[in-house]
């Protein structure tokens, strides 16, 4: 976007220097300024994103206010004379890399119009008047249709970026997050509150005796089960991750208390025993889990993980299908 808005200003520059070279010489600063202005409001724009998500439309809005103003005066007051085509190319242009819904574009677009043609019959001649008129008018609807083509883009592309990364932080057999996307999150959340936290490891027990005896379909069954059934005893704001074969962590933030973490693991192992039915009926299929939650500032994923992994060591050791807090 910003190569194009280059290319289109120094085109325009190039045209306006040609027609009426003394007004360009005389108002190149103020051309200058103005571009360096949506320049600098363009390039600013993902951190304002970023930081103030809930403020976007309205900063938007004061960005474009701003550059339409400045626009609208340099292209009325300096060249009360001369039509002002290039900066109302300019101005209409500029709304589609902020405005982002089509019909705001055109009710933006509009007022701006107004405002220019109010002051475009005020202080120019009649005739310079109907070029701007028409300039105007002829920029605006096409500034419309333009937006709502780059708005139709933009959802297509942002419903790409959503499946590629869908399926780049997804598990495709159970449904929960990567590896790598688990750490990522819980990296990320333990930024924000290091002090509180519950870390929980879940380890299916004698998986390998289910592979070998019953086929590794029923392996795959249980792991898609398992899946599930995490995705049900948990809630939407937890995370819930496979770290590879039948280990599963489960990272629950803001909240040290463990009983919570109890409650759902238990939830867990119960869901396990109803939803898988095993050939012959003489197994179930359980999981040992450990956990550990964070004990003050400064808390980290590997501390975390060791101390759950310290617990599910004891889980084995007292016989499995148990659950240990560390």
């Amino acid at each position: 976007m910003t190569l194009l808005c280059t290319v289109l200003f120094g085109a325009l520059f190039g045209i306006s220097f040609l027609n009426h070279s003394h007004i360009v010489l005389r108002n190149q600063l103020l051309y200058g300024i103005n571009f360096a202005v949506v320049l600098f409001l363009y390039l600013i724009s993902p951190a304002i994103v970023k930081f103030f998500p809930s403020a976007v439309t309205v900063l938007v809005y004061i960005f474009a206010v701003i550059v339409h103003s400045f626009g609208i005066t340099i292209g009325i007051i300096t060249q009360v004379n001369h039509p002002a085509t290039s900066y109302i190319v300019l101005l209409f242009v500029i709304p589609l890399f902020f405005i982002d819904r089509p019909w705001r574009n055109a009710l933006f677009n509009f007022i701006s119009c107004g405002i220019f043609l109010f002051f475009s019959y005020k202080l120019k001649s009649r005739e310079i008047f109907f070029n701007d008129l028409s300039n105007a008018l002829s920029f605006c609807f096409l500034s419309i249709i333009c937006s709502r083509h780059f708005t139709r883009l933009r959802i297509q592309q942002l419903k790409v970026i959503k499946i590629v990364e869908t399926e780049r932080d997804t598990d495709i057999m159970t449904g929960v997050l990567s590896k790598a996307a688990f750490l990522r999150e819980i990296d990320r959340l333990l930024t924000i509150d290091s002090s509180r936290g519950i870390f929980i490891m879940i380890d299916v027990d004698n998986f390998k005796h289910f592979n070998d005896k019953y086929g590794h379909d029923f392996g795959d069954l249980v792991l898609q089960t398992l899946g599930r059934s995490m995705n049900n005893s948990f809630r939407r704001s937890d995370l819930l991750g496979r770290f590879g074969g039948d280990e599963f962590f489960v990272f629950i933030p803001s909240t040290n208390d463990t009983d919570v973490a109890l409650f759902r693991t238990k939830s867990l192992q119960m869901h396990l025993e109803n939803d898988i039915a095993v050939p012959g009926g003489k197994d179930k299929v359980t999981i040992s889990v450990g956990i550990s939650n964070c004990k003050g500032i400064g808390e980290t994923y590997h501390s975390l993980m060791k101390r759950a992994d310290e617990a599910i060591y004891e889980a084995k050791a007292a016989g499995k299908n148990t659950i240990v807090v560390k």
